[in-house]
């Protein structure tokens, strides 16, 4: 009869220890971003009347991420080709030429790009200004392009 006890006892205390690292590896896990879709409406004037270079970045490494979310565009501009290299699955770039007053652009993401743990917008505006946005936690994003930066909003 002891020697059952023991078995159950042990049984038991494996069992939870393997639900505790089903836990901790449960949380540890990234999260996915939120982001399904990418708007961007241009206003007349946007960029002081000048077309405005705008990247969706999409990170899929935590290293990356690191050094992707400290980023000002102009630091984006001078060092995407190299972080490109460095990570080459790491970062996705949906690149967008958006002209003053242009129509609506709709992009959606396919379900590999919403595997990603990290998204940005960086936009090359005429001004000085950091013109960058962290979106991965709107399910869809709308990018409003004014004269001297942008705007962000999501659902």
């Amino acid at each position: 009869m002891q020697r059952v006890r023991t078995s159950c006892a042990a049984i038991l205390a494996a069992a939870s220890l393997g639900l505790a690292a089903l836990a901790v590896s449960g949380c540890a896990s990234d999260p996915k971003i939120s982001v399904s879709s990418l708007e961007i409406s241009p206003e007349a004037d946007a960029n002081l009347n000048n077309p405005v270079a705008l990247d969706l970045v999409l990170v899929f490494e935590k290293d990356a991420l690191g050094q992707v979310s400290s980023m000002t565009a102009g630091q984006w501009r001078e060092q995407r080709d190299q972080l490109a290299l460095a990570f080459p699955t790491g970062l996705k770039v949906v690149p967008f030429e958006v002209a003053p007053g242009q129509q609506l652009l709709r992009y959606s993401l396919s379900s590999s790009e919403r595997n990603a743990i990290g998204a940005f917008v960086f936009a090359d505006y005429a001004t000085p200004g950091a013109h960058r946005s962290r979106v991965d936690r709107f399910a869809a994003i709308d990018v409003k392009l004014g004269q001297r930066d942008f705007t962000v909003s999501g659902s």
